[in-house]
């Protein structure tokens, strides 16, 4: 993936997320936001991948990525 994607995601076989820089831009990030609302964007963004760990598909994941159901 490039580096100016803006996507993140998480990676089951690697129990990874993977967090491009092109996601540190509006709305997740900009330098006219306050501090706050800046740790709230990218917050958010990490908390969703991090959930796709315990979603049907991240649960048949053991923790160094090997399939297990």
């Amino acid at each position: 993936m490039s580096p100016a994607m803006v996507n993140a995601y998480y990676n089951p076989t690697n129990n990874k997320i993977v967090f491009p820089a092109g996601i540190l831009q509006a709305p997740f990030y900009s330098s006219k936001q306050s501090s706050s609302s800046n740790y709230g964007g990218i917050g958010a963004v990490i908390a969703h991948e991090i959930s796709h760990a315990f979603d049907n598909n991240g649960a048949n994941f053991d923790e160094v990525g090997n399939m297990v159901n």
